[in-house]
């Protein structure tokens, strides 16, 4: 682990939101987009620490030499391994994450279903013996980005309509990937399910989205806007 930045918080399962928007440093921002990709262990004996998916592959399990390592007996000595194809430097690499079980005795989870391999999404819950940890990423920009701004044509609510609209002006032509990210990873939805019910929900998790990908001003007057819809 000596080879993996980290930093201790106080917190709980129900105080993640709370974590990333208000306690997350300067300097830990910097890492965060320096990296793409963090882990924050939620519980079990790490809870608080922050591991940042700084290197192509990373090892998590119970021994001195592994990348991130977890004291948990049902936690194997090699138990998992991330892939981050962003830190392969490949001409052909993307920016997924890679999750895959080294066969380990009690199995790796990944919202609540045993794995052998799985690309991990934003807000993805993983589970190894008793210790919980949630995978965050962020937007990360290339030329094959979807530039695409939102059209009419679409098949949307007028609630996504109007929140995109808002969005827009602080992400561009980056909105539509942001936005609907969002939406899926945080309320399980899409563009044509969304409605002024969701308001609330969307507007914390696009607040935080926002104060890490941009700063915590334009975080909090984003979701000022949402809520105000």
């Amino acid at each position: 682990m000596d080879n993996n930045e980290f930093r201790t918080v106080r917190m709980d399962k129900d105080s993640i939101a709370d974590f990333i928007k208000k306690d997350v440093k300067k300097n830990d921002v910097e890492r965060i987009r320096k990296y793409g990709s963090f882990l924050i262990v939620i519980s079990g004996p790490e809870e608080g620490k922050v591991f940042y998916i700084n290197k192509p592959n990373l090892i998590i399990g119970r021994e001195d030499e592994v990348d991130i390592k977890i004291k948990e007996s049902y936690i194997s000595r090699k138990h998992a391994q991330i892939i981050s194809q962003r830190h392969a430097k490949l001409i052909s690499a993307g920016n997924e994450v890679i999750l895959i079980d080294l066969q380990s005795t009690n199995g790796t989870f990944v919202n609540g279903k045993r794995i052998k391999e799985v690309t991990l999404r934003d807000g993805d819950e993983i589970r190894i013996g008793n210790v919980i940890m949630k995978f965050f990423q962020e937007e990360i920009e290339s030329p094959y980005d979807d530039k695409t701004s939102f059209s009419d044509k679409n098949v949307v609510t007028d609630f996504y309509k109007r929140v995109f609209q808002e969005c827009e002006l602080y992400f561009g032509g980056r909105t539509k990937k942001f936005l609907d990210r969002q939406i899926n990873a945080h309320l399980g939805k899409t563009p044509q399910t969304i409605d002024y019910r969701d308001k609330s929900e969307l507007a914390k998790w696009i607040g935080i989205s926002a104060s890490l990908f941009i700063d915590e001003k334009s975080g909090k007057e984003l979701a000022e806007k949402i809520r105000s819809l």
